[in-house]
């Protein structure tokens, strides 16, 4: 018997084996039944290689199953057709709960995705995938996301290195989503303000606990750094840096910025770029701002 990350949050109970006798049973089973709603644990599975549930049926205990779904050797594990006109939401059971609803309500995933030629699924917080002998992994988004991003980026040098020379920086996350690296549901999990993707891929790969977008903008402010510059100038910086906080790098460094409302105030792009001294100059500006956001 193995179960899914550990006894507080599975929801995965495989039964490789058979039980001899029901109150055995009943223990294995009822490590899944824990409701912990705080980590989306709303419901479980239970995949049953020797059909012991058929031995120890007891509807008088149990009560009616939510979903039963025998799968043969060859076929594909799919619960999405699970579920009987019987005892389906709405149908054959009027008082039975919608876990697809509930899990809606919640936020919670129930993802298919493609990672070097593996199906992958994403159920709630954990992934799902047959490993090469045919073996059901369940994981952590979090370690399954550490595991692929340590194999592109070992070190925490070589990882900021290359967000660094990345001019599009959402090239790299959709390069790196591809591998495996769930950066958008590990977001999720974390309770902090507003995060950039910088801070959150070196949570995944090292742990490192991340920054929010105010303290990387308020490290700028107090370094020092706008001094060298006029106050109009500064004015537009620090609007640049506003932005920052509410889209991401990719747009500060877009000329179109320069378009919005708050910046139009200033005067027209071409006059805010000339009064830096011309192109040149202000995308040095630019490229200077960046560097000092990811100092760290």
């Amino acid at each position: 018997m193995s179960t899914g990350v550990n006894t507080q949050t599975v929801k995965l109970v495989v039964l490789d084996r058979t039980v001899n006798s029901m109150t055995e049973f009943k223990q294995i089973i009822g490590r899944g039944t824990r409701v912990r709603g705080d980590c989306g644990k709303l419901f479980f599975t239970i995949m049953d290689f020797r059909k012991n549930y058929v031995k120890f049926a007891d509807p008088a205990f149990d009560g009616e199953p939510v979903k039963i779904k025998d799968v043969g050797e060859h076929d594909d594990f799919n619960d999405s057709d699970a579920s009987s006109s019987d005892n389906s939401n709405g149908k054959g059971n009027p008082n039975a709960d919608s876990t697809d609803d509930g899990n809606k309500q919640q936020g919670y995933s129930h993802k298919k995705l493609e990672v070097h030629g593996v199906t992958v699924r994403i159920v709630n917080e954990a992934v799902e995938y047959l490993d090469a002998n045919g073996n059901l992994i369940t994981k952590s988004i979090i370690d399954y996301s550490r595991n692929n991003f340590l194999k592109v980026f070992p070190y925490f040098e070589e990882f900021q290195k290359a967000w660094l020379a990345q001019q599009k920086k959402q090239d790299l996350l959709t390069r790196l989503t591809r591998d495996g690296v769930f950066i958008d549901h590990v977001r999720e999990t974390l309770l902090t303000g507003h995060l950039d993707d910088y801070d959150v891929l070196p949570y995944i790969g090292y742990e490192i606990a991340p920054l929010t977008k105010e303290e990387r903008v308020d490290r700028i402010l107090t370094s020092g750094y706008l001094e060298q510059f006029s106050k109009d100038n500064q004015d537009i910086i620090k609007l640049l840096l506003e932005a920052y906080k509410e889209h991401d790098v990719d747009e500060l460094v877009n000329m179109r910025i320069l378009s919005m409302p708050e910046f139009v105030q200033k005067g027209a792009p071409p006059k805010i770029v000339k009064g830096f001294g011309g192109k040149a100059k202000y995308e040095e500006m630019l490229a200077q701002i960046e560097r000092l956001l990811y100092s760290a």
